[in-house]
C-alpha cells in the first residue's frame, strides 16, 4: 500500500486550515474597522445634534431700562440680578422664543409720583402691555406681606409679554391674569380657600368676577386667584401650549371665541360651565385631600377638634361643680332647717302629754289609706 506524498519543495504552500482562519481573521479585521468608522460617525452626530439642542435651549431674555431715583437703587440692582430662570420659562410658556421684542422700560416711583397716586393704594404695580413699560412701587410692596419686589416684577412682565404674543390685541382679563399668576407666582393656600367659598356658593357671573380686579383687596385677591385656576384647568385639559396657540391666534387676528373653539374645540359658555364642574372636583377637593395641603389642613383640622373637646370637658367639669355646690348648700340648709325646728321646740311649752308620752304615728300615704287602722291605744287628734 503506497503513501500519499506531498511536494514540500513549494515554501509557499499553506495548510488548507490555516489558509481558511487567516481569511476570517481579515474579515474581522474589516468588519471591524467599519463598525469603529461608523461609531464614530454616530458619535459626531449624536455631538452635533446636542450642539443643536442647546442652541434651542437657549431662550433670550427681554432686555429691560430702568428709570428710578438714587434711593432705589438697591431695588434696581436686585432686579437686574434675580433669577433669570422665571423669564426664560415664561418666554418659552408663550412662545416667544424668536423675538421677545424691544426692551421693556421699569419705572420704580414712589408714593409722592403721579404714578402711585393714578392707582389705588393696594395695588403694587402695573403694566401697559401694548406700550412694553412697566411701573413698580416699591415702598408698597415693603409693606406687603405675600409678595416680594421680584415676583410683582415677573408679574408685570408677564403683562408686556402675553400682550406681545397676542400681536398687541385685545386679550380677556381672565387669560391675562391667569397667566402672570400663574407664570409669576403660582396658586397659593390662600387661593384655594377663597375659591373653595365660591365653590359651593352660588356661581356668580365671570363678569362680576373680573370687575372684582378693579376693585377692593379681597375682591381682587379673589379675582386673581380664580384666574389662575381657569388658566390652570385651560393648560390642564389641553396642553401647556393652549394658551400660547390661543394668544397666536388672536395676533392674526382671529376673535376670542373663535380662537378659543379652534384650540380646545369649546364654546366659550360650554368651556366655562366645565370649568365650574371642575374647579368643586379636581382643582378644590383632590389637592386638599391628596396635596401637600393635605398636611396643614388635618392640623387644623385637629386643632378645632382639640379645642372643641376641651371646650366640652370644661363645660362638664363646671356642670358638676354646679352640682356639687346645690347639693352642699341643700345640705346645709336642711342642716339649718333642723337646727330652727330645734331651737323652737326646745323654746315651745311643754306638752300635755309630758315628754313620756310616745309620739304619734303619722297617717300613711292616701294610696294606702284604705288599710290603715288606728291602734287600740292610739288617739286621733
Amino acid at each position: 500500500m503506497t503513501q500519499p506524498t506531498r511536494d514540500i519543495s513549494d515554501s509557499r504552500a499553506v495548510h488548507p486550515v490555516r489558509a481558511a482562519r487567516g481569511r476570517v481573521g481579515r474579515w474581522v479585521l474589516w468588519i471591524g474597522i467599519v463598525l469603529l468608522s461608523v461609531l464614530q460617525a454616530s458619535a459626531g452626530a449624536a455631538q452635533v445634534d446636542t450642539a443643536s439642542a442647546i442652541r434651542v435651549i437657549e431662550t433670550p431674555l427681554p432686555a429691560f431700562h430702568f428709570a428710578a431715583p438714587a434711593r432705589y437703587d438697591d431695588y434696581v440692582e436686585r432686579l437686574r440680578t434675580s433669577d433669570p430662570q422665571r423669564l426664560r420659562r415664561m418666554v418659552r410658556a408663550l412662545d416667544l422664543q424668536d423675538d421677545v421684542g424691544p426692551p421693556i422700560r421699569v419705572t420704580l416711583a414712589g408714593e409722592d409720583t403721579p404714578e402711585a397716586k393714578r392707582v389705588p393704594r393696594h395695588v403694587l404695580g402695573y403694566a401697559f402691555g401694548a406700550a412694553g413699560s412697566i411701573v413698580l412701587l416699591p415702598a408698597r410692596v415693603d409693606r406687603n406681606t405675600l409678595d416680594d419686589l421680584e415676583t410683582v416684577f415677573v408679574h408685570e412682565v408677564a403683562h408686556v409679554l402675553v400682550a406681545r404674543a397676542a400681536g398687541r390685541k385685545p386679550v380677556p382679563l381672565w387669560l391675562n391674569e391667569g397667566l402672570a399668576v400663574l407664570l409669576s407666582r403660582g396658586l397659593r393656600f390662600q387661593d384655594h380657600g377663597r375659591l373653595l367659598l365660591l365653590a359651593f356658593g352660588p356661581r356668580p357671573p365671570m363678569a362680576e368676577i373680573e370687575a372684582g380686579f378693579h376693585g377692593e383687596p379681597r375682591a381682587a385677591e379673589t379675582a386673581y386667584a380664580l384666574a389662575a385656576v381657569r388658566v390652570d384647568d385651560l393648560m390642564s385639559q389641553f396642553g401647556d401650549g393652549a394658551p400660547a396657540r390661543i394668544l397666536r391666534k388672536l395676533a392674526d387676528g382671529t376673535p376670542f371665541e373663535l380662537a378659543l373653539w379652534q384650540v380646545t374645540g369649546e364654546h366659550p359658555v360650554a368651556a366655562e360651565a366645565r370649568f365650574w364642574r371642575q374647579l368643586r372636583l379636581s382643582h378644590l377637593w383632590l389637592p386638599l385631600l391628596t396635596g401637600s395641603t393635605s398636611l396643614w389642613v388635618g392640623m387644623a383640622a385637629l386643632f378645632l377638634l382639640a379645642t372643641f373637646r376641651r371646650r366640652q370637658r370644661d363645660d362638664d367639669i363646671r356642670d358638676r361643680w354646679a352640682a356639687q355646690e346645690e347639693a352642699e348648700q341643700a345640705e346645709r340648709d336642711a342642716q339649718m332647717r333642723a337646727l330652727l325646728d330645734a331651737q323652737r321646740r326646745a323654746s315651745a311649752p311643754p306638752s300635755e302629754h309630758g315628754d313620756d308620752d310616745p309620739p304619734l304615728r303619722m297617717p300613711p300615704s292616701t294610696s294606702t289609706l284604705s288599710h290603715w287602722r288606728p291602734r287600740p291605744d292610739e288617739t286621733i287628734h
